[in-house]
């Protein structure tokens, strides 16, 4: 596979680039994404049938499996006060900003606290 061309970031990430979660889909994953049997297609679907998925502007496109992704809570504070380096308290911190932490688990200021819970945080290596 080839590198990721620079065109397919734009596709791929839109406008949603500083709302994405997890971006560390694993090693491939992106490159997969551009071979020739794939397509992204980023229009809205206007109907399922038995073997198609059907968009707005009425492209049918044949399925076996549709798998339905609907997002993530990221309303997550920790239960009980965790403080980290210069008195950060972390539930106060992810109450204002939302769960957040480098390549989903490495919390800033928290050098002690890891999330084995990646689809809660939103990832900020790619905000640097």
């Amino acid at each position: 596979m080839s590198a990721v061309s620079a065109g397919f970031w734009s596709l791929w990430w839109g406008d949603l680039l500083t709302s994405r979660f997890s971006v560390t889909p694993g090693e491939g994953y992106l490159e997969a994404l551009q071979e020739e049997n794939v397509e992204i297609v980023r229009t809205s679907i206007k109907e399922i049938t038995s073997n198609s998925v059907v968009t707005s502007e009425g492209k049918a496109y044949p399925v076996d499996v549709i798998i339905a992704a609907t997002g993530y809570d990221t309303s997550y504070t920790p239960a009980f006060k965790m403080t980290g380096r210069h008195g950060v308290d972390l539930g106060a911190r992810w109450a204002k900003t939302g769960a957040e932490a480098y390549f989903t688990c490495a919390v800033p200021d928290m050098p002690n606290y890891f999330s084995k819970f990646p689809s809660i945080t939103r990832d900020t290596s790619m905000l640097n």
